[in-house]
């Protein structure tokens, strides 16, 4: 696909920005079954999407586009084995972004509002992790508070507000 970067600039750069803030999370959007990708590159991914260690990723099948220049390229991957990768990748984003929620249990956040209803708050950490609290009051939409993660529920962590 013409990137400027291959996958050891793209794990340094993770890296140091991990070494500047351990909280650093990663998000991305893979294509799986581009023209010409073969299993090994599709063994490839699998293994990004473990060292680098997503919170979230949004996987989706390539299909061609009249009039672009990836709609000439040879070497299409056939459906079935395209629909079969889309699905391993989501899997392997799905175990990634799991294992990135429990690292941020037992941790203070802090965690900007974005939408409170009743005693009922939703929101997101520095690091995009989802967090609801509930039982709360004074709570209010755009503000930040901090949160100690005490569990994780689903795609999210269920969290208790810290008030002084």
């Amino acid at each position: 696909m013409h990137r400027g970067y291959r996958r050891a600039q793209y794990l340094r750069v993770a890296r140091a920005l991990r070494e500047v803030n351990p909280s650093t999370e990663f998000t991305t959007d893979i294509m799986v079954g581009f023209p010409g990708e073969t299993e090994d590159d599709h063994t490839e991914t699998l293994s990004l999407i473990d060292e680098v260690g997503f919170l979230q990723g949004h996987v989706f099948r390539w299909s061609p586009r009249p009039g672009t220049p990836a709609a000439a390229i040879a070497g299409r991957v056939d459906d079935a084995a395209a629909r079969h990768r889309s699905a391993e990748v989501r899997r392997a984003t799905k175990r990634s972004g799991a294992r990135s929620l429990a690292g941020a249990c037992g941790r203070v956040h802090e965690v900007a509002w974005d939408a409170v209803a009743g005693r009922t708050a939703h929101g997101l950490t520095a690091g995009y992790h989802e967090v609801v609290v509930e039982g709360v009051s004074g709570v209010r939409q755009g503000g930040l508070d901090l949160v100690r993660a005490d569990a994780v529920e689903g795609d999210h962590l269920r969290a208790t507000l810290l008030r002084s």
